[in-house]
């Protein structure tokens, strides 16, 4: 709407008398208040219906309830003048619907009127002018009587107080050493010209070397690597800066092995081969310290022709014996290293071959076994003693020979060790063989078509009788003398024949002699002579 535009204009006359030393006592602030401090005064001035006195614009919908001023009264910046209620939105007050305070501040270009809701600062909304009361030079401070009231639109503006402006940024920083895979969150105080704290403002964080600490978002700092880097805070244009330290982690390599005399040895052999594992720490660090490279740990020897080594995975390492001697290996991560003494002595028996591979002995025999020995290089050594045993002494026992003894049926082990070598023999025991067989009588003479009878005896080597063997029977000369499977001899035809009884390889031998008979005798013979072939 323009300037002069009269619809909706309505005049408020206010009455303002001063002495002529009032402005110059009074002394009006050269700076314009806050609206904080503005809508403050007005909440502790603020109007009620028990000192305000009913003023209505007939015709409007806007009406204005003036303060009941004294006007002997003193005015001051804040003063509540009136209530200010418009039912309509967007009217010539340029304020929405709404109740109002309205009050006086003094600034330093005069007096200026401002509507309040709500503890808020609304608008500029009024117009007063400032006179003095003619007459009465003995007043000291100016005074208001409001008459009337008005409202120019185009000077109504938005009374939006700008926020102070940050002076100063300090960083809470809470140590500076941030060690590596460490998070931690740095505090941030803001203040205006007068040392308020504020709130509310945004801070943006920057690392002079995110490599070494990671840039913040929110103020957490991250540490990554070590060194040092320079952590700054700004906020409208204000900084603050803070140096951290991120110290390097520092290792410790510690080996699985033996600690003898306060330091790591081990002892092994020529030929033979020794594993060894190792655990690195660091620190300091966050947990959970940065993962380990096992990549980057190494393994050496201060005498490969006496110790060889191998790295492995994960820290591991086989130590090998080349030659006899001393020699030191060492392992080492990161600037840190720790030593172990390996003693390699001589080449030690790693196995053993025991000729027959398998025995079948009879009781009460013996069988000697022979062993070769090799070492770890697979050269045969026979300065190494060898230790033999018997798995069932009752059945099998062996000497420290070798000699293997049969005792009684059945099976066991030989076992022999030598060093760290060891070997086994299956040895079978069965029942003793037969040695001798004897036939009894060594004679015999039996009449044709008669039958007589021989017997076997059976003895073992040590001259004990044998019984339940298996025999074989024959005759030289089945037409002179027959023998059946259990020894019975019959006469065929006159002459001399050789019977003999074979167990196990062994044999006996008697002779047999058959004479003629008489003819009555044969049909007696016949009838009681049964033979089973």
């Amino acid at each position: 709407m323009p300037r002069h535009s009269s619809s909706l204009f309505i005049v408020l006359a206010a009455i303002v008398t001063a002495a002529p030393a009032t402005m110059a006592q009074r002394g009006p602030r050269a700076d314009k208040p806050t609206g904080a401090e503005i809508a403050l005064q007005a909440r502790r001035a603020r109007l009620d219906r028990a000192n305000a006195g009913l003023g209505q614009f007939q015709g409007k919908r806007i009406s204005f309830t003036p303060a009941l001023l004294d006007p002997r009264a003193d005015l001051s910046s804040g003063q509540v003048i009136g209530v200010l209620e418009n039912d309509v939105d967007g009217d010539e007050t340029g304020l929405p619907a709404g109740r109002y305070n309205v009050f006086a501040a003094q600034l330093a270009d005069g007096w200026h009127v401002y509507a309040e809701s709500a503890g808020q600062i609304v608008r500029e909304a009024l117009r007063v002018t400032v006179t003095r009361r003619p007459g009465n030079p003995t007043e000291k401070k100016p005074r208001i009587r409001p008459v009337g009231w008005g409202v120019d639109i185009d000077r109504t503006r938005e009374l939006i107080p700008p926020p102070p402006p940050v002076a100063t940024v300090n960083i809470v920083t809470y140590g500076t050493t941030l060690v590596i895979g460490e998070k931690r969150q740095f505090g941030i105080e803001l203040r205006d010209a007068s040392g308020n704290l504020l709130t509310g403002r945004q801070v943006a964080w920057t690392s002079s070397t995110p490599a070494i600490v990671g840039a913040p978002s929110v103020g957490v700092a991250n540490g990554i690597a070590s060194g040092s880097a320079t952590l700054t805070a700004t906020s409208e244009g204000k900084s603050a800066q803070v140096t951290l330290q991120v110290p390097p982690i520092k290792y410790l390599v510690n080996i699985g092995a033996p600690v003898i005399d306060g330091a790591f040895a081990i002892e092994t052999s020529v030929g033979a081969s020794t594993y060894l594992s190792t655990y690195v720490y660091g620190s300091p660090c966050a947990y959970p310290c940065p993962a380990i490279n096992w990549n980057e740990l190494t393994w050496t020897s201060s005498a490969p022709t006496i110790v060889g080594v191998i790295p492995g995975a994960n820290g591991q390492a086989r130590i090998n014996g080349v030659a006899e001697g001393t020699a030191t290996i060492t392992a080492s991560y990161r600037g840190a290293s720790t030593p172990v003494k390996v003693t390699v002595g001589r080449a030690r028996a790693t196995w053993i071959t025991l000729s027959p591979a398998s025995l079948t002995v009879n009781a009460g025999q013996a069988q000697q076994l022979s062993a070769v020995v090799r070492d770890a290089t697979g050269a045969v050594v026979t300065d190494r003693p060898i230790t033999w045993q018997s798995s069932v002494t009752t059945v099998a026992d062996v000497t420290p020979s070798g000699r293997v003894a049969a005792i009684s049926p059945g099976t066991a082990n030989i076992y022999a060790f030598a060093e760290n070598a060891g070997a086994s023999v299956l040895v079978r025991v069965i029942p003793p063989a037969v040695a001798t067989v004897a036939l009894s009588p060594a004679t015999l003479s039996v009449e044709q078509n008669q039958w007589g009878e021989l017997k076997a005896t059976l003895r073992d080597q040590s001259g004990a009788e044998l019984t339940g063997r298996s025999i074989i029977w024959t005759s030289s000369n089945a037409a002179i003398a027959e023998v059946t499977y259990n020894g019975r001899v019959v006469g065929v035809a006159p002459g001399t024949a050789t019977i003999t009884a074979t167990s196990e390889g062994r044999s006996g031998r008697a002779t047999v002699t058959v004479t003629a008979s008489a003819a009555a005798g044969a049909e007696a013979l016949t009838e009681s002579i049964s033979f089973n072939w």
